[in-house]
């Protein structure tokens, strides 16, 4: 178990039992070891979702599962409005996979999908 310290693991002998113990929350952090938020777990509008954030605490990954049971995971980053887009997108909908990929500088899309492939160029 490369990676980490003895001191990292649960001081346990093989022969006892895992803790079986719960816990509910409405949303669990955590965080570096300089306090900065870079993992959040969390429900927001019905969606059960899993973000990722970077050493500045902007979140840079997500994972989303609707309440129709459809899933996404997205590639995030900071707009110049101060606002965030995708630059990547999966996205599996009724069983239906669809890969969308987007060019944050010239906003051309392309898109994956077992109906074939689809691009677009927008004009600056």
């Amino acid at each position: 178990m490369s990676g980490y310290s003895d001191q990292s693991l649960p001081n346990q002998s093989p022969q006892e039992p895992a803790a079986q113990d719960v816990v509910v929350a409405n949303k669990f952090i955590l965080i570096d070891t300089g306090g900065k938020q870079r993992i959040s777990l969390f429900i927001d509008e019905g969606n059960a979702m899993l973000a990722f954030y970077d050493k500045d605490e902007t979140p840079r990954f997500l994972i989303a599962v609707q309440p129709d049971g459809s899933a996404s995971m997205s590639a995030i980053y900071r707009t110049d409005d101060d606002k965030y887009d995708d630059c990547f997108r999966l996205v599996i909908s009724n069983g239906e996979p669809e890969m969308i990929m987007r060019d944050a500088i010239f906003k051309n899309t392309s898109v994956v999908s077992p109906r074939g492939f689809f691009a677009s160029e927008e004009a600056q």
